[in-house]
């Protein structure tokens, strides 16, 4: 199976899995208070998810920083989110820390990283089993970081992640694309972005409303497209209006969901079938790059 057909097929498996997800327990405000949760990539934007939906009582912050400024965690239980436990920099961080202040957040249970952990909670979706971008694997891992957090119900998710399918194929992307998102939607933003990096290789950007009317925008070409996930907010409509009088093709999604767990549901899928418009490849962007793939495999693990 090449890298894209079991991309697609992940996608497509999500719809069977999402129905079947079993949250773990939920944490208590005191636990909320002294979460840190971490990742690297993908698992990060989960980490950030989780931040998001506590109204940043947990926090999420890169692991790095942490192997780097271990007084950050300081008597706190780090979550530590990881799909292959794998990873050098979360498993460093593993032994440096403590064992019985780590929850791991892992598909691989016999993993270094789970092994020296106190606890575990496993993402139990399948995939495909073949190297390709992350796409069930992450909504497994933003799915289990939302419900340490907040209750999250998922009577409609099918339906919800569907429609966004339908909405990104109307999406025709031109020159560099630009995210923008909101306080439950910028880790979106940054999933999106790393999703045009690896099955495109593709540049995009991310950031947060505010900080891109006073920053990226200064860089907007009328050959650009701009995506605001973002839909509630009425200066994001205005900002849109406004790029596209001077030729920028702007977007705001629209899912019509008032729930922010529902609204992160959707831009995640959008975010997922967003590269897959007139594209023609059997391998995402990263497989066929055999020396960036290497370098960035010997940063990571």
């Amino acid at each position: 199976m090449k890298s894209m057909e079991a991309y697609i097929k992940d996608l497509k498996q999500q719809y069977v899995e999402i129905g079947d997800f079993t949250a773990p327990s939920p944490l208590s405000d005191t636990q909320m208070a002294d979460a840190i949760f971490t990742g690297s990539g993908d698992s990060l934007a989960a980490a950030m998810l989780a931040e998001a939906l506590s109204n940043y009582t947990a926090k999420a912050v890169d692991p790095l920083e942490i192997l780097y400024n271990p007084q950050i965690v300081q008597n706190k239980r780090l979550y530590v989110i990881s799909v292959s436990g794998r990873t050098i920099t979360n498993i460093r961080l593993a032994q440096r820390y403590t064992s019985n202040h780590i929850t791991a957040i892992t598909t691989n249970t016999g993993s270094e990283l789970a092994l020296l952990a106190d606890d575990i909670i496993e993402l139990k979706f399948p995939s495909s089993d073949i190297l390709t971008a992350g796409s069930i694997s992450f909504l497994n891992s933003a799915l289990v970081c939302m419900s340490l957090v907040r209750p999250i119900i998922l009577d409609d998710a099918v339906n919800i992640m569907k429609q966004a399918k339908r909405d990104a194929g109307t999406i025709h992307q031109r020159g560099r694309t630009f995210f923008v998102g909101n306080q439950y939607t910028f880790p979106v933003a940054m999933y999106a972005a790393a999703k045009s990096y690896e099955i495109r290789g593709r540049y995009a950007n991310y950031s947060r409303a505010e900080q891109f009317a006073h920053m990226e925008l200064f860089s907007i070409k009328s050959s650009d497209t701009v995506i605001l996930f973002d839909e509630l907010n009425s200066r994001t409509r205005s900002l849109a209006e406004s790029l596209e009088s001077e030729g920028v093709q702007c977007v705001v999604t629209n899912p019509n969901l008032s729930e922010h767990v529902e609204s992160i549901l959707y831009h995640v899928s959008y975010a997922q079938h967003l590269p897959l418009n007139d594209i023609e490849q059997d391998e995402v962007y990263f497989m066929r790059e055999d020396t960036l793939r290497g370098i960035s495999d010997e940063a990571i693990y």
